[in-house]
């Protein structure tokens, strides 16, 4: 989703066990099994390669880029997002659920 302003909302899902432990979650595999990390930010670039219907939340991979930003992928079976976004951004915030 993108406001009037140019800024997007973005909703990153995965099922990557988090690196570490926030109780209020509960247990990774137990309480929940996906985890969406919600931005708001400028997306500068987007790249999206879905062969099938079939999508997975596979792992996020984050790098810096040359532009004082950040570039976030997620690659699965058959495709693959990747975008730019500006250097600020706003934490919005983590929802978890089980899916079934």
């Amino acid at each position: 989703m993108t406001d009037s302003y140019g800024s997007s909302f973005v909703y990153i899902y995965t099922n990557q066990p988090p690196q570490i432990n926030i109780p209020k979650y509960g247990v990774f595999g137990e309480d929940y099994d996906t985890i969406v990390i919600e931005l708001s930010c400028r997306i500068s670039e987007l790249e999206v390669y879905n062969s099938s219907k079939k999508i997975s939340y596979s792992p996020i991979e984050i790098y810096s880029n040359d532009a004082s930003g950040y570039i976030l992928k997620q690659i699965w079976k058959d495709g693959s997002i990747r975008f730019s976004i500006d250097s600020k951004f706003i934490f919005q915030g983590i929802t978890t659920y089980f899916s079934e």
